[in-house]
């Protein structure tokens, strides 16, 4: 679970790096391709399924990344990043 709430810590600062620069809060997509996250799309939530990738759903004012595992019913809901809010914290 710590792993994978780093991952999650980790695209929030992709995030907030991506929207201090364009002034928007981008896709996963754009902050590899703007070289701020080179590792953005690649990141899995370690106690997943191959494939278990973090949603992030960004906004006009917002965003939110989602570890998979609480949709796919596993024992332990890993939690969610809202606007750089950790719901664990």
């Amino acid at each position: 679970m710590a792993a994978c709430r780093s991952n999650m810590r980790s695209l929030a600062t992709g995030a907030s790096m991506y929207y201090g620069t364009y002034n928007s809060w981008g896709t996963l997509a754009s902050f590899v391709s703007t070289h701020l996250m080179d590792n953005a799309q690649l990141m899995e939530c370690p106690q997943g399924a191959a494939g278990a990738d973090y949603t992030y759903t960004p906004g006009a004012n917002t965003y939110t990344i989602d570890c998979p595992t609480g949709a796919a019913g596993l024992p332990q809901d890993h939690g969610s990043v809202i606007d750089g809010i950790q719901s664990w914290q």
